[in-house]
């Protein structure tokens, strides 16, 4: 028999395991407590907030909210409609 057709699947078994083992550690993250939040210095580069961060980023940066318009304006209807595909490589898409 050849050694190849056995060593194949094993090879196969251990690699998943391995893989299964490299998997974030969820606790050091902060997973069960809910993900912690940076600051507006430390937001992008701490890994270690990153997740919360990118999760809260209205917290952590300003931004404005807008409100409402007590009497909103209808948008107008299009002349004509507007083709929905793409060309690629010179293949039309869609």
């Amino acid at each position: 028999m050849n050694p190849r057709r056995i060593l194949l699947p094993f090879a196969a078994l251990v690699t998943m395991a391995f893989s299964a083992v490299a998997a974030p550690d969820e606790q050091l993250l902060g997973k069960k407590a809910g993900y912690p939040i940076g600051t507006p210095s430390n937001w992008f580069y701490d890994e270690g907030v990153r997740v919360g961060s990118f999760s809260n980023l209205d917290k952590i940066s300003p931004h404005n909210t807008l409100k409402r318009a007590a009497s909103p304006l209808p948008l107008p209807h299009a002349a004509k409609a507007v083709p929905a595909g793409f060309e690629s490589a010179g293949f039309p898409k869609g």
